[in-house]
């Protein structure tokens, strides 16, 4: 029994020296560069080799057998029977057994916080005295299965939330195929979304414009109209000059107004339908054409009576003055334009491409309204002594320079070519286009389509030639284009001019079998 009291004694002491130092690391801050380290007491760890052996002996003959620890294990000093402090253990409890120290207990304030010292303390533990059945070996054991245990939750906590979250090896990579999986439907809500914000800019503008045009039909059309007007007119505005400030804007209202407003409108909650709307609208668009076609003279007679057409602008109470409301229509063509293709762009990013190429086609059309209703507006300001009224030989449908020879025997000379609905006009390049400035052209010549015959001679050239006999002398050009792309436009659209007055004279010529067909 004396043997036993001793050796939980020892294992006692054991313990009041190393749990201590445990609890004391734990509260230290993670970053100490030079942990103290407490070596274990030689006097708290050797055990005489003559109790070892008698323990030996006294446990073997019967239940478990004992591991008897080599005097080898144990450094050889002589230690004397002081050494055990007897005072101590008179009157003190003997040690709970060895359950109880487990890992919750040595954790109950957190578990140790340097794990490098923990595991040099465990090496001294081996050096000094474990073996199997040593209850040395069991403590030893605890602290270091808390250790390795300690190091693991480290190692998951420091590594952030999504380390944490992935403790069995998969939590990480699932958040990222998550994460790809759900990564086109905010890409494709956000296209939408922004599909529609385009559509209702369409829509909005629409109305801004279409009030606009009112203020031009409703107010100043119906003041200058009114017959009882306060605000007279001045001379030489009277007759048809009047006309050739507004030329057909009414109509242009009327459409807007009645149709085009209300089918956007109706496009916002099927967006698909815009492309067809923008295809059939194509006949209507050409009423811009004959508008743009005066333009540049329109805004001459409004700038030079800018003080009668302000006199009716305070009297309407209107914001803007009739030159600022006359333009509206040139800058709502080019408005269509940019938001077709905003809204085309969305289309394909929310993956609706059933729908774009309608949208294209749609946009397309656009782009030749714009062109078309520009080269109008620079043939107007640009072409220069032209007897003839330029609006009314239809819409402009080429022009670009070409090497002409007016006569046979002629040096060959560079002219600009204008191709409209009824006219083909040739006229000098008295001045290139710049960036400062727009081109200057001289009327030349012209030739009546309804009137005309064409050659085709190679090398991208073409011979046309006047047939109208109220014309002397004759005229007969010679063209040649400068690419064969270029020359091929001029031919196709020139032969398609020609099939249709063709066509024309048949269906005059032979009413019946037009009828019968």
């Amino acid at each position: 029994m004396e043997e036993f009291v001793h050796t939980r004694t020892t294992i006692r002491k054991f313990l009041r020296n190393w749990l201590p130092l445990i609890n004391r690391k734990q509260q230290q801050p993670n970053n100490s560069k030079a942990p103290l380290v407490k070596k274990p007491s030689e006097k708290n760890i050797r055990t005489p080799q003559k109790h070892a052996e008698e323990l030996a002996e006294q446990h073997q003959p019967g239940g478990s057998p004992a591991t008897v620890v080599p005097s080898s294990q144990f450094p050889s000093s002589n230690v004397g029977a002081g050494d055990y402090e007897p005072d101590e253990e008179a009157g003190l409890e003997l040690p709970p057994p060895m359950k109880p120290i487990q890992e919750p207990h040595l954790i109950a304030n957190g578990p140790p916080a340097f794990t490098k010292d923990a595991k040099e303390s465990s090496a001294n533990l081996a050096s000094t005295g474990k073996m199997d059945g040593n209850p040395l070996s069991e403590i030893e054991e605890i602290v270091k299965t808390t250790t390795e245990q300690h190091e693991s939750n480290s190692r998951v906590d420091g590594s952030g939330g999504a380390e944490n979250a992935s403790t069995n090896g998969h939590g990480r990579s699932h958040d990222n195929n998550h994460e790809e999986s759900h990564s086109a439907v905010p890409d494709k809500a956000a296209a939408l979304k922004k599909r529609q914000c385009v559509f209702a800019e369409l829509v909005s503008t629409e109305e801004s414009y279409v009030q606009d045009l009112h203020e031009i039909v409703n107010g100043y059309m119906s003041e200058i109209n009114n017959t009882n007007s306060d605000i007279p007119m001045p001379e030489d505005l009277k007759g048809g000059k009047m006309k050739l400030v507004f030329n057909n804007i009414k109509d242009i209202y009327e459409w807007h107004r009645d149709f085009f407003l209300r089918a956007l409108r109706n496009c916002q909650k099927s967006p698909a339908d815009l492309g067809p709307l923008i295809k059939r609208s194509a006949t209507k668009f050409a009423l811009y054409y004959t508008y743009c076609s005066n333009k540049p003279l329109s805004e001459y007679i409004v700038s030079a009576h800018y003080q009668y057409f302000d006199c009716i602008r305070q009297k309407l109470g209107h914001r803007l003055d009739l030159s600022n409301l006359i333009i509206k229509p040139v800058q709502r063509i080019t408005k269509y334009e940019l938001l077709i293709k905003e809204i085309i762009k969305a289309t394909e990013g929310a993956g609706l491409y059933k729908e774009v190429p309608m949208l294209q086609e749609a946009y397309q059309q656009m782009k030749v309204v714009v062109k078309t209703v520009n080269d109008m507006m620079v043939v107007l300001r640009s072409l220069q002594d032209f007897d003839g009224e330029i609006t009314a030989q239809g819409s402009l449908l080429m022009q670009g320079p070409m090497n002409c020879v007016v006569d046979a025997g002629q040096k060959q000379r560079e002219l600009q070519v204008f191709l409209f609905q009824q006219i083909i006009i040739f006229a000098d390049i008295e001045k290139a286009k710049n960036q400062y400035s727009s081109p200057t052209f001289k009327y030349r010549s012209h030739i009546q389509l309804n009137h005309m015959q064409m050659k085709e001679l190679g090398d991208c050239r073409f011979q046309i030639k006047s047939t109208d006999p109220n014309k002397i002398p004759e005229v007969t050009m010679i063209c040649q284009a400068a690419t064969q792309e270029s020359y091929a436009g001029w031919r196709d659209m020139l032969n398609k001019i020609l099939q249709q007055q063709n066509d024309l004279i048949f269906m005059l010529s032979n009413p019946l079998s037009t009828k019968n067909k």
